[in-house]
C-alpha cells in the first residue's frame, strides 16, 4: 500500500508529460502541414477517436438519441462521427491559422456582422461576448485578439499543467487576454467598466449553481454567468459562433441577444437572459448538429422534483 500511495503522483506525472508530448508533436504537425492536409489529418483523428478510442462516444450517442429522437440508430451514428470529425478539422485548423497569423484568419475566416462590436465600443458600455462550443470556437476567439479587440477570457485550468501551459502559450501568442475562472470575476467586471469586452461559454452543465431550463428537449443546469453580468452591469450581450459551411468555408456570425429585464427583479431577469441565449444557442445546434460538443456531459446535475 506504501509503495501505491508513493509512486502514484510519479505515475500521475509520467502520464501527464506523456500526453504533453503527444499533443505538442500533433501541434507541431497541425502548424507545418498545408490547411488542405492539416484538415484531412485532423478529420482522421476524430474517426479515430469515434471508431477506436471511443472517447465520449458512449455520452455523444446518448446525447444525441435524447435530442433526435425521430433519427435512427444508423443516422444517430453518423452524426456523431461526423461530430469528431468537425471537432479534429476544426482543432487542426486553429493551430495552422495561429502559426500563420492574422493573414491567414483574414483570408479563411469569412466575418458577419461585426459592426456590431465596432458599435458596443463606441457605446463606451463594454459588452459580453457569448459563444459555446460549437464550430471553431478556438479561431473565432482567436480572430477577435488578432484583430485587436480589447477581450477578456475565462478560462479553466485543466487537469495536466504541462498542457495548461501549452494552451496558454497558444492564446497568448494571439495576444489573448486569459484569466483563471476561479479569479475572472472582479477582472470581468472591471473589464465592462472599462468599456471593453469579457468572454464567456455557456453551454456546459451549470452544476447545483445553475438554473433549470429546457435545452434540446430536456431540462438542463444552466449556466447563469453571462446573465448576471448582464444584469448587473447593463452591458449588451453579443453572440458569436464559427459555424463550418460544405465547401468546408469558415463563417464567423455576431448577433446581438435581444431580450428586456427593464424593472425585473435579478432572479427573473437572470432567467430571462438565460433563456434568451439558451434558445439562441439551440437554434444553431438543430442547423448544424454536427458542430457542437455533444461529448460534454451536458444534463449531468438532475433536477430535484419537488414532492407533492
Amino acid at each position: 500500500m506504501l509503495i501505491i500511495v508513493f509512486f502514484r503522483p510519479i505515475m500521475k506525472t509520467i502520464t501527464y508529460y506523456l500526453e504533453y508530448l503527444a499533443t505538442r508533436f500533433l501541434t507541431a504537425i497541425a502548424a507545418r502541414l498545408p490547411l488542405s492536409l492539416a484538415r484531412k489529418t485532423g478529420r482522421g483523428l476524430g474517426c479515430f477517436f469515434f471508431d477506436v478510442v471511443k472517447i465520449r462516444r458512449c455520452h455523444t450517442i446518448n446525447n444525441l438519441t435524447h435530442a433526435f429522437p425521430q433519427k435512427s440508430t444508423v443516422e444517430i451514428e453518423n452524426l456523431g462521427r461526423r461530430t469528431y470529425e468537425n471537432i479534429g478539422m476544426s482543432m487542426f485548423e486553429y493551430l495552422h491559422l495561429v502559426a500563420t497569423g492574422k493573414d491567414g484568419f483574414s483570408k479563411l475566416v469569412h466575418v458577419h456582422n461585426a459592426v456590431l462590436l465596432d458599435t458596443a465600443l463606441r457605446a463606451g458600455k463594454g459588452a459580453i461576448l457569448l459563444t459555446a462550443h460549437f464550430g471553431g470556437w478556438e479561431t473565432a476567439a482567436a480572430w477577435l485578439s488578432i484583430n485587436g479587440y480589447p477581450v477578456t477570457f475565462m478560462y479553466k485550468k485543466p487537469k495536466n499543467p504541462y498542457i495548461d501551459r501549452l494552451v496558454l502559450q497558444k492564446r497568448q501568442s494571439c495576444g489573448m487576454k486569459m484569466v483563471e475562472r476561479s479569479l475572472g470575476i472582479r477582472t470581468y467586471l472591471q473589464a465592462l467598466r472599462a468599456g471593453e469586452f469579457t468572454c464567456l461559454l455557456a453551454d456546459q452543465d451549470g452544476g447545483r449553481k445553475g438554473i433549470f431550463l429546457d435545452f434540446m428537449a430536456r431540462p438542463a443546469s444552466t449556466p447563469v454567468g453571462p446573465a448576471v453580468f448582464a444584469h448587473k452591469t447593463g452591458a449588451p450581450i453579443i453572440f458569436f459562433i464559427l459555424h463550418r459551411d460544405e465547401q468546408n468555408n469558415l463563417h464567423l456570425h455576431f448577433e446581438q441577444l435581444d431580450y428586456n429585464i427593464d424593472n425585473l427583479e435579478k432572479a427573473d431577469a437572470v432567467r430571462t437572459v438565460a433563456t434568451a441565449y439558451t434558445r439562441h444557442l439551440e437554434s444553431w445546434i438543430r442547423t448544424y448538429p454536427d458542430q457542437w460538443f455533444w461529448m460534454h456531459r451536458r444534463w449531468m446535475t438532475k433536477e430535484k422534483k419537488q414532492k407533492p
